[in-house]
């Protein structure tokens, strides 16, 4: 996999509004200041933490978005999300945590593109265990890498040339 720089205009009108969306969604849903830690571009899509969502994506072509946490951190973030119903987070409950969170990502990033040149839509999240595994080749894939009082985790989009 080879990273290299992204140029500003992509950065600007696409990556930076999935950076916005990051970071309202994980304020809103779990009290977690996020930041940008690392920007680049990738040729290939891969799980690079335990626990992905995948969500397609569909611009004037396809692509995907992945948010990929390791497990203390996905951990963490639903404990906060969940702290006030009282209930024991296991497994289940934690996939499902980072599932919704893409989703109100996707959600956020796509109010803030509509009517831009990377207006998209959206399927509902697949999460899927385990780092390195292909979630797409041959594509644009943005990664960045946010840092947080929990850890951190990479959400990538990516977007087929």
């Amino acid at each position: 996999m080879t990273n290299v720089e992204i140029d500003a205009q992509t950065r600007e009108s696409l990556v930076n509004p999935f950076i916005s969306a990051t970071s309202v969604t994980l304020q809103e849903m779990a009290g977690t200041e996020v930041f940008p830690r690392e920007v680049y571009r990738a040729d290939v899509c891969k799980t690079v933490t335990d626990i992905t969502a995948i969500i397609g994506l569909t611009f004037s072509s396809t692509g995907n978005l992945a948010l990929g946490f390791p497990h203390d951190a996905a951990t963490a973030v639903a404990t906060r999300m969940l702290a006030e119903t009282g209930v024991d987070v296991d497994d289940e409950l934690i996939r499902d945590c980072v599932g919704e969170i893409a989703n109100v990502i996707s959600g956020q990033a796509k109010a803030l593109l509509h009517g831009t040149r990377f207006a998209f839509t959206h399927c509902t999240p697949q999460v899927l265990l385990g780092a390195d595994r292909e979630v797409s080749r041959d594509v644009d894939c943005y990664a960045i890498v946010f840092g947080s009082e929990v850890g951190e985790f990479t959400l990538q989009i990516c977007v087929r040339p």
